[in-house]
């Protein structure tokens, strides 16, 4: 879990992204549900090129949650929770959509998205502007960025598809991760791969 993090927090950087890690224990989402925030739509997820309209239900800082009339300002990192969003969260080891959220005013840039018991927190730093419990925001995804994801995601199925043809039960997946840049796929087997192996491995994966 370490790791994961410094790998997270290293790819941020790279991209110029900053902020605070932030995150939604079971008392946080607890609270939500008590308020009686409903959890997030993300169906739209599915959709692509779209701009949705959404409603902030909740803004979240290392402090915890903003009470309503608080504003993030400009240089603050917040997480905000919608009543419903594009961004896919990060999961299955695909890494999470990133974009901006954008506000009468300004907008979030938006660094990591997680799901907490089906409430998702879009994180990043206010680049301009103010927001607060209570806004209307729109959500835009960097659908440029998705389809370089996307190819990746798919082809780790495809991989291990062939993995399993060619060596057959044996190969047990043991996670991926899919960016924008690359896939990588961890697995499983009583022993190396032979060249022959790899070989059909590598004609499975290019004919499918």
């Amino acid at each position: 879990e370490g790791q994961k993090e410094r790998s997270r927090l290293a790819r941020l950087a790279a991209k110029g992204l900053s902020g605070d890690r932030l995150e939604l224990i079971a008392e946080q989402t607890a609270w939500l549900a008590d308020e009686g925030i409903e959890v997030t739509d993300d169906s739209y997820k599915y959709k692509w090129d779209v701009k949705v309209d959404a409603t902030v239900k909740a803004v979240f800082t290392s402090d915890g949650f903003l009470g309503n009339g608080d504003a993030a300002k400009e240089g603050d990192s917040i997480g905000l929770v919608l009543d419903k969003s594009s961004f896919y969260a990060e999961a299955g080891g695909q890494d999470a959509d990133l974009g901006t959220i954008s506000f009468e005013g300004g907008e979030l840039v938006i660094n990591d998205v997680q799901v907490y018991g089906g409430y998702i927190l879009h994180s990043g730093v206010i680049s301009k502007g103010s927001v607060s419990v209570g806004a209307n925001v729109q959500c835009l995804v960097d659908y440029d960025r998705r389809r370089d994801v996307a190819p990746n995601h798919s082809m780790t199925h495809v991989l291990n598809a062939a993995l399993r043809e060619v060596l057959g039960d044996g190969v047990d997946q043991r996670g991926s991760q899919c960016n924008d840049e690359k896939l990588r796929f961890d697995f499983s087997y009583k022993s190396a791969m032979t060249v022959d192996q790899l070989r059909d491995t590598e004609v499975y994966v290019r004919e499918t």
